[in-house]
């Protein structure tokens, strides 16, 4: 039979045609080489081709909008001219907003290997920086997770980027198409230029907003620049909900739902993260059509703890943030067709609830929400959990 068009496409299959139209072997070589570079990931830039894993050094950003990385020693190892790119075509009732240009200042920076792919971070400090290296470690799972899903051609949305783990590792990768949304502006505009420096597409395939992700649109709120202006915090626990941290100025940001960030009728989200520092449910109530439409193939929530939950609701004045609302949330997933699992501090739980499978692509036992009992045996550890949501019958076939 004559191979599909996606068969003769794929690297497997061409490894058979060397095999059985007996390709010379010099012509076989070259097949699968090219193959491989094809599935290996988006294209090294040249200076980050010429480094090592664990190279660093500083940055800075002079008022024409140029970053300049230098090393360790003090050389100049690449500078980068940065754009500003439009946001992409929404309703016009919906302002989404791209990340501008880093303030004229400097910083540090670092390249890491992840999932086998070199990526370079930006952060507004060398102590910053650090963690970054915290997050690898401490979010082992979620990133084995994400680099099983997350495949060249992919499309990815973070919601909640802060310095970029996921959203630059995305475009390491080679995904056709990433959509990151943070509220902190310092922070949006770092990581914008990040992907620059990374040799992403900006304009078209590796997008950044600065934005608040919350179940309604075009609402102003405020959220503190801790990224830049605290003397230790990142930036990974500003939030709509906390206000009052000493010395940190406030600034007014724009709120879009995820349903805007990803109006595109017609395209699946292979992976989408969000890290909300207390308004997980708002951003997942702003995901609903996207569920609804079985659009989003896997999904990786930091979820709780409960307690976080009111405190924002307070500061916020937020409504609906509450484990009734969780619990409705979560039902109004699974009976779209996905599985709703945990990970975290759980060990315990497998016996309260459906059980710990292993649920491909998983490869570790995660507990299993299939009911509300099994939600508040989840928030009675009042612990920040990882929420994992996976598609049961993936319909793009």
């Amino acid at each position: 039979a004559r191979p599909t068009k996606a068969e003769d496409q794929s690297p497997f299959f061409a490894a058979t045609k060397c095999h059985t139209l007996m390709m010379t072997a010099r012509r076989c070589r070259w097949t699968l080489v090219v193959w491989w570079l094809a599935l290996a990931g988006a294209a090294v830039p040249s200076w980050l081709a010429g480094v090592d894993d664990s190279a660093s050094g500083t940055w800075s950003m002079d008022d024409g909008g140029v970053v300049e990385l230098r090393s360790s020693h003090g050389d100049v190892v690449v500078r980068v001219p940065l754009v500003n790119t439009p946001p992409p075509p929404l309703p016009t009732q919906t302002r989404l907003e791209a990340a501008s240009l880093p303030e004229a200042g400097e910083g540090a920076w670092r390249v890491k290997r992840l999932c086998g792919h070199r990526v370079a971070w930006l952060s507004w400090s060398e102590g910053k920086l650090g963690y970054v290296d915290r997050y690898t470690k401490r979010e082992v799972k979620e990133l084995e997770f994400f680099c099983r899903v997350v495949q060249r051609g992919s499309r990815v949305m973070d919601l909640g980027v802060n310095h970029g783990l996921y959203f630059l590792l995305a475009g390491a990768i080679g995904a056709a198409e990433v959509r990151g949304v943070e509220a902190q502006g310092a922070l949006a505009s770092l990581v914008a230029a990040a992907a620059a420096v990374n040799g992403f597409d900006v304009k078209k395939k590796v997008r950044m907003f600065h934005n608040a992700i919350l179940d309604i649109s075009n609402r102003t709120v405020e959220v503190p620049e801790m990224a830049r202006h605290h003397p230790r915090n990142e930036g990974g626990t500003a939030s709509v909900g906390r206000l009052d941290v000493k010395g940190v100025p406030l600034s007014k940001v724009t709120t879009v739902t995820a349903a805007a960030v990803w109006s595109d009728a017609t395209t699946f989200i292979d992976f989408l993260k969000i890290d909300v520092e207390g308004v997980e449910l708002a951003a997942l109530r702003s995901a609903a059509p996207l569920f609804e439409s079985r659009r989003v193939q896997h999904a990786v929530v930091e979820f709780g703890p409960a307690a976080r939950w009111t405190t924002t609701a307070e500061t916020a004045h937020l409504a609906n943030l509450d484990p009734s609302a969780a619990r409705e949330i979560l039902a109004g997933i699974r009976k779209r067709g996905y599985r709703t699992l945990v990970g975290g501090p759980v060990h315990d739980l497998c016996a309260k609830v459906a059980g710990c499978p292993v649920v491909p692509p998983h490869t570790v036992p995660l507990a299993e929400l299939t009911d509300d009992s099994h939600l508040d045996a989840a928030l009675s550890k009042n612990h920040e959990l990882s929420l994992y949501i996976s598609i049961i019958n993936d319909n793009r076939r």
